[in-house]
């Protein structure tokens, strides 16, 4: 069963540091944009944005949530308040 699909996102917390940082960059190139201000990563999957953010954590990047907003049909933002680049 897909891991989103089943919710159980415990088979991939522990995978290190190399698995963060591509879980990461594949979350910006499928969800998220860069601006020379901040990074931010948007969906409706809350916890999908939660274990972004842990990842973000183990790589060094503090990432705050901002909503759900209801006029954006739930979508919350996961923000960086700096530019990321990719590790690849």
């Amino acid at each position: 069963e897909p891991i989103k699909v089943g919710r159980d996102f415990s088979r991939i917390e522990s995978m290190g540091v190399g698995f963060a940082a591509g879980f990461v960059d594949g979350m910006i190139d499928s969800e998220g944009y860069i601006n020379p201000k901040y990074t931010d990563i948007a969906n409706q999957d809350i916890m999908l944005l939660e274990l972004t953010a842990k990842f973000l954590g183990m790589i060094g990047h503090k990432a705050r949530i901002y909503g759900p907003y209801p006029y954006a049909r739930g979508v919350a933002h996961l923000r960086v308040s700096k530019p990321l680049h990719k590790t690849k």
